[in-house]
C-alpha cells in the first residue's frame, strides 16, 4: 500500500551534491521509495547527498537501514550521505539501529550539512 501524503522532493547543490527530502512517513509502505531516489543518484554519479529529515513525521528501522545501506554505497564510490536530523527521537533510533560498520554522519541543519559537503574532497 502507498501512503498517498508521503512524497519525496530533491535538488542539486551544485554538480557533485544533491538533496533528498523525504515529506511524511517513512516507514514500510514508503522506504522503497527512498531507497529508490538514493540508488538511483548513486548510480548517476551523485557523490555526496544531504538527506534532510526536517519533514519527515515518522521514522522506523527501515529507513535507518537505508541509510545505512545508502552511506556504504556511496564511501564506496569516495561520497558520503550527510542526514539532517535535529529530532532527538530519530538519531536514537538511528544510533541504536545503525550498522558499527558503517559510520552515519548526522548533523542538526541544512546549514551545518552544507557546511560539511562544502569540506569534502572534490
Amino acid at each position: 500500500m502507498t501512503d498517498l501524503l508521503f512524497h519525496i522532493t530533491t535538488g542539486a547543490v551544485d554538480e557533485r551534491t544533491q538533496v533528498v527530502e523525504p515529506h511524511g512517513d517513512l516507514d514500510m509502505a514508503t522506504v522503497g521509495q527512498l531507497q529508490a531516489v538514493l540508488e538511483d543518484m548513486v548510480e548517476s554519479g551523485t557523490r555526496y547527498v544531504i538527506l534532510d529529515l526536517e519533514y519527515a513525521t515518522f521514522l522506523d528501522s527501515r529507513g535507518v537501514v537505508v541509510m545505512v545501506a545508502s552511506e556504504r554505497a556511496l564511501s564506496e564510490a569516495d561520497g558520503k550521505l550527510v542526514i539532517v536530523c535535529a529530532s532527538p527521537h530519530f538519531r536514537r533510533l538511528i544510533s541504536l539501529v545503525g550498522d558499527a560498520t558503517v559510520e552515519l554522519t548526522l548533523v542538526s541543519s541544512r546549514r551545518e550539512a552544507l557546511q560539511v559537503a562544502a569540506v569534502l574532497p572534490a
